[in-house]
């Protein structure tokens, strides 16, 4: 995961997913075949369901880059986009996620302490002036950190 400006958009990664979802597969990869070299094959279901959820962690672990009209993710789940003139309502939760919600559509942005990268601050800047040119003032949602897209996927 390369994160990188192009055309001076900041782009910011999740390098913090990566590296937990990394050691978590490492582990529960390693945890399984012991499982099954000790011939303890029930543990094997338990270790094969966490290194699976590890390696959904590893896909999430993409990009967002933030641009002057709209705000997009990439990630090995896919590829979404929100213009900033669709926001209707912004939700953040207790841990940091914000939701921008649209006509019918839903956009996750991970709390920008997760972010990496050399342009962090800067990319925190641009969603901070960009929230506040939507006029709209964020409410708070237990509900955000459930994370879900919805009619933001971009069609390859």
């Amino acid at each position: 995961m390369i994160v990188q400006s192009i055309d001076s958009v900041p782009v910011v990664g999740l390098r913090s997913y990566a590296i937990i979802a990394s050691i978590g597969m490492i582990f529960f990869g390693g945890a399984s075949i012991g499982a099954f070299l000790a011939h303890q094959y029930g543990p094997i279901a338990i270790f094969v369901l966490f290194f699976l959820m590890s390696a959904g962690l590893l896909a999430a672990a993409g990009t967002f880059s933030l641009e002057e009209d709209a705000i997009s993710y990439s990630s090995g789940y896919g590829r979404f986009r929100m213009k900033w003139a669709d926001v209707r309502r912004v939700e953040f939760s207790p841990m940091g996620t914000l939701v921008l919600h649209g006509p019918d559509s839903r956009f996750v942005i991970f709390p920008a302490s997760y972010w990496s990268g050399p342009q962090r601050q800067r990319a925190a800047d641009v969603l901070a002036k960009a929230i506040e040119a939507t006029g709209l003032v964020p409410t708070l949602s237990r509900i955000a950190d459930y994370r879900l897209f919805k009619n933001t996927r971009l069609r390859s």
